[in-house]
């Protein structure tokens, strides 16, 4: 009992010196870079790169912690792993706007150049790479690329020409992972980088195929030539400029540095306090989307700083975070914003609007057909009942008008949002609302059929302008549109106005409500953000889908070349068996991480071979070596007395081996056979330095977006548990099936003919 008690008191004083370690580094505050350099605090930073020198230079008495995913040094600085992080502006100011608990300090520690990279003897692939940045730069798209995408939110990727005859096929490799340069969106890769390299593709005539892979597998994949040019927000070094060659810089950012907000002691704008007039707003963060009007009356009137997006969600996500003051927005979608942000309140209206139909003003005659039928619903009032039928507050009253649409005088082509609630989303798979109504009346009349395109605002006028689309509903009229497009007669009058957080409602929210409702409502927002939003549980399957057949197949594969090496192991060929000896021991002292990487970058660095190909059959050399040694132990189990009466018998040692020793070894080999399987599955997980996109590489692209440090891989880990532990189901089932001690017994009975049952039964 002593003994027991002094292991709980030294236990107990363990845990109360990791704690209260932990909440003495949280006490200390930290209002600038300055305060960084200390003795005790950790300093994450990715490995090579700038920020790794910035660290060495501001806080030398610092420790510095090595991360190869940026979402790995966020979930260290969330947890407490680290003091702060390094990383250039842009994927800064996104991991803030979904993390309010973290902050940046002001200042900015020197640029980083960020550039494209090519092999040291292809000098003439980075001449025309330097060629097409000098032309960007020149002729603004730069700018442009800049402000779509690190200066605004939610950046949309633009229609840009494919090479229509390209002359060659270039691997371009990038990460996948780094918002706002490069990630995926709705499956797809987009970003500034993806974009970067679309334009480069149409200037220098090629075609390609992008490849995504961590930033340490980069350049060994390009010297290996499995790829032909990194972009890929990769920053340029002296001591990497060894080794490749880098292009101009295509981008210039900047080392920012980040904080848990519970350590700074510095002013974090709008924290405190609730916005209660307009006037207030001067000088504060003002968000608004791109395109629409509310900024240009606004900014007439206050003075502030803007923050552009592409969408209200993203917007809305930044405000209820803190990340601006206020957002932008009309009067007539207020009820719905609040309805779904209840933390959320409007200001009185700044300025008055009036909301038209924007079409082309090269098809007059349409034009003129389309005026004179909203005058003529204006007049009889259909126009208004139909918008108070959308803007209710009666759903059951919310379904499309009954319409003809014939196509006899062709098809009317029109633009909405599909997010935009009430004026089109979708319902019910169905894409619904007061435009779409609005647009199959309009058809209708006229004689048309309709088709109804979803895109985001900013897409909107150039597509009416460019001839995608005839029509847009509900635009404001400003100058500088009625330039490049048609307003027909106003459909209604709104106002603009100003939604901001209501602190002191979010205050006594918080502290009314439960530990457990915030965890659960914590927990649905990343269950949400994980598998729902743009269909991420794609991503999840696409990876599980993956993961399975490299397992399934390298089983297969590994299986059957273990018993050869197997056999040749048990040879009485020296040779042959030394040979067996020599391959499992070298597989055996190799980490799988590095034998998949030298089949991948030195093996078959010149074969044009599927990366999951090689994974495969790294898999089955490696779990080969252990199932010949499992194979042979079993093997050599087998009673040899029970062998020698099989030969008596006058058995061949083939026949010998398949009647005798093969039924008894399975018995043996199933249970470890079993083991070793389960732990090829997971070391899987690490097919994703070879560009494989499996399981645990999906979790990380999904952690990439979402910026949620654990809760996908807790999900990644659940799912893990339920394949392995469904694979040992099925090997167990085979295991008891093989097994005459443990398989079920049927006792069969023998019936003479010659008895009757009656006679058995007296």
């Amino acid at each position: 009992m002593p003994n027991r008690q002094k292991l709980l008191a030294l236990m107990l004083g363990f845990i109360i010196v990791l704690f209260g370690g932990c909440s003495a580094a949280d006490e200390a505050k930290i209002d600038s870079t300055s305060d960084l350099n200390q003795a005790g605090y950790i300093i994450g930073v990715p490995e090579g790169t700038p920020p790794e020198e910035v660290a060495k230079e501001f806080m030398p008495n610092a420790e510095i912690s090595y991360f190869t995913q940026f979402i790995d040094g966020v979930a260290a600085l969330k947890s407490g792993k680290a003091t702060a992080v390094i990383y250039d502006s842009s994927g800064v100011d996104r991991i803030l706007l979904s993390n309010p608990d973290l902050v940046k300090l002001p200042e900015e520690l020197g640029n980083i150049e960020i550039a494209a990279v090519v092999r040291l003897s292809d000098t003439g692939l980075n001449d025309q790479v330097n060629a097409f940045i000098k032309r960007i730069h020149q002729d603004g798209t730069a700018d442009e690329m800049v402000t779509r995408w690190i200066e605004n939110i939610g950046g949309v990727m633009p229609d840009i020409p494919k090479p229509q005859n390209p002359e060659k096929k270039l691997t371009i490799i990038t990460n996948g992972m780094t918002e706002p340069m490069n990630y995926y969106e709705n499956g797809e890769l987009t970003g500034y980088d993806i974009e970067f390299i679309e334009r480069f593709a149409n200037y220098a005539n090629f075609d390609y195929e992008i490849i995504t892979m961590d930033y340490a597998a980069m350049i060994p994949a390009l010297q290996s030539g499995k790829g032909d040019i990194i972009i890929s927000d990769f920053f340029k070094t002296d001591e990497r400029g060894q080794e490749v060659l880098y292009s101009d810089a295509y981008v210039v950012l900047h080392n920012s540095v980040m904080v848990r907000k519970s350590m700074f002691s510095g002013n974090i704008e709008a924290e405190n306090s609730t916005i209660a007039t307009n006037d207030e707003l001067n000088g504060k963060r003002v968000g608004f989307i791109t395109g629409m009007v509310h900024i240009d009356n606004f900014r007439p009137l206050y003075d502030s700083m803007e923050y552009e997006f592409n969408d209200f969600s993203a917007m809305t996500e930044a405000l209820k975070a803190d990340r601006i003051d206020a957002m932008l927005t009309s009067e007539s979608k207020v009820a719905e914003i609040i309805e779904q942000n209840p933390d959320l309140l409007a200001l009185p209206p700044y300025a008055d609007n009036s909301a038209s139909i924007g079409m082309s003003k090269t098809n007059t005659e349409l034009g003129d057909k389309l005026d004179a039928v909203v005058k003529s619903m204006i007049t009889d009032g259909s126009l208004d009942a139909l918008t108070k039928k959308w803007m209710g507050s009666d759903e059951a009253q919310k379904v499309l008008t009954p319409v003809t649409l014939t196509g006899e005088k062709g098809t009317l082509v029109a633009g909405v949002l599909g997010d935009d609630y009430p004026y089109s989303y979708y319902k019910d798979n169905e894409l619904v609302g007061l435009e779409v109504d609005l647009a199959r009346i309009l058809a209708a009349k006229l004689g048309m059929s309709l088709d109804v395109k979803t895109m985001d605002f900013s897409a909107i006028i150039p597509s009416i302008t460019a001839g995608k689309i005839d029509l847009a509903f509900y635009l404001a009229y400003t100058p500088e549109r009625a330039a490049s497009i048609r307003f027909l007669t106003p459909l209604k009058s709104d106002r603009a106005v100003a939604l901001v957080k209501n602190k002191v409602s979010t205050d006594s929210t918080a502290t009314a409500g439960s530990f457990l409702t915030g965890f659960f409502t914590s927990l649905q927002d990343s269950f949400n953000k994980t598998f729902v939003v743009e269909d991420r549980y794609k991503l999840i399957l696409q990876g599980l889908w993956t993961t399975i057949v490299i397992s399934m197949l390298s089983l297969l594969f590994g299986s059957v070349l273990g018993a050869v090496v197997c056999a040749m192991r048990k040879s009485r060929v020296k040779i042959v068996s030394g040979l067996a000896i020599v391959y499992i021991r070298l597989i055996q002292g190799v980490p799988i991480v590095l034998t998949l990487m030298i089949l991948y970058y030195i093996l078959f660095a010149s074969v044009d071979i599927a990366p999951i190909l090689i994974a495969v059959v790294g898999f089955s050399i490696n779990f080969a070596a252990y199932s010949a040694e499992i194979f042979r132990t079993a093997i050599d189990a087998t009673d040899k007395g029970q062998l020698e009466a099989a030969y008596a018998l006058g058995f061949t040692r083939v026949s010998s081996f398949f009647k005798v020793t093969l039924p008894q070894a399975l018995r043996h080999i199933l249970p470890i056979f079993k083991g070793e399987f389960i732990s090829m599955v997971k070391m899987t997980s690490v097919v994703g330095y070879i560009a494989i996109q499996d399981l645990t590489k999906m979790t990380d692209i999904i952690r990439s977006r979402t910026f949620d440090a654990f809760f996908p891989l807790f999900v990644t880990a659940f799912i893990y548990f339920v394949i392995t532990y469904l694979f040992i189901i099925v090997l167990g089932k085979i295991e008891v099936s093989i097994d005459p001690k443990r398989r079920k017994r049927v006792v069969k009975a023998i019936i003479d003919p010659e008895v009757s049952v009656a006679e058995v039964a007296e």
